[in-house]
């Protein structure tokens, strides 16, 4: 479950402080908005306790999109940026965990763990371009692929770095298993729902709850899931890969406007 899983524990908490964000342009009574307020800062701090940059980086991602895309929402970012810098600047931000903090940062094993693993993912590509090694066939081949490897601007990286290590991407670890086919596949299936989305964003819809605000905000949940996707794997978490298929089954089904066309009357017999 995600608790037991820090990343992605993080990225279910960038995702979901992203609607709490959109959340706060709406008009609501100033109740709900405190409501929403405390479970931001809450949502903020474990984010921050999950100490995982994956998450931090795929929220931090969303956020920049809202923030482009819609007006309403700079404002809110700003604060919460301001309230940040005070929260760091205070102490609160750092209170209990400098130490673990300092220790996950300077761990250079999990950037090697990461490197091996890419190393291995090519070498099973090269191998099998178009259809890969297999579905779920990474873990039981990575063996026969392992070995010691010099990486360039790096250096020299050992066997054992990545004996163990299981496919920790959405991108090149599919590549590996299903080929080039099925990565561009999916790559094409995300190309074909933010192209809906430029057309939905086009029509400039205006209902209360569906308009652009919300096409930004599942556009930038989109591109948050996508980015965490360069640090962890999802295939088992089923709970967080559902989101962007709901979110495009919306914009995809969701009624929109479409070419005007004149009533035609029935002819008089």
């Amino acid at each position: 479950g995600p608790f037991l899983q820090p990343a992605l524990f993080g990225q279910i908490f960038g995702m979901y402080l992203l609607v709490h964000l959109f959340a706060l342009t709406r008009r609501i009574s100033y109740f709900w908005k405190v409501l929403i307020l405390v479970n931001i800062v809450a949502g903020g701090f474990g984010l921050l306790y999950t100490y995982t940059r994956g998450g931090w980086l795929a929220t931090a991602m969303g956020v920049v999109v809202l923030a482009v895309l819609r007006p309403a929402f700079r404002k809110i970012v700003i604060g919460a940026a301001v309230i940040a810098v005070i929260l760091s600047v205070s102490g609160v931000l750092s209170t209990g965990g400098d130490e673990f903090l300092e220790k996950r940062m300077e761990n250079t094993n999990t950037v090697e763990n990461r490197l091996g693993f890419l190393a291995n993912a090519f070498r099973m590509i090269a191998d099998n371009p178009l259809f890969g090694v297999g579905y779920f066939r990474f873990t039981e081949l990575r063996h026969q692929y392992n070995q010691g490897t010099e990486i360039p601007f790096y250096g020299y990286i050992k066997r054992t770095a990545s004996a163990e290590v299981s496919i920790h991407d959405i991108y090149v670890g599919r590549a590996a298993e299903e080929g080039l086919v099925g990565l561009f596949l999916f790559l094409g299936f995300y190309v074909a729902i933010f192209r809906l989305y430029v057309a939905r964003w086009k029509e400039n819809p205006q209902g209360s709850w569906f308009d652009r605000d919300t096409i930004a905000l599942m556009g930038a949940m989109t591109v948050a899931y996508l980015v965490g996707g360069l640090a962890i794997d999802y295939r088992y978490f089923d709970l967080i890969n559902i989101l962007p298929c709901f979110m495009a089954g919306i914009i995809a089904g969701f009624p929109h406007e479409g070419p005007e066309v004149e009533p035609r009357l029935p002819r008089a017999s």
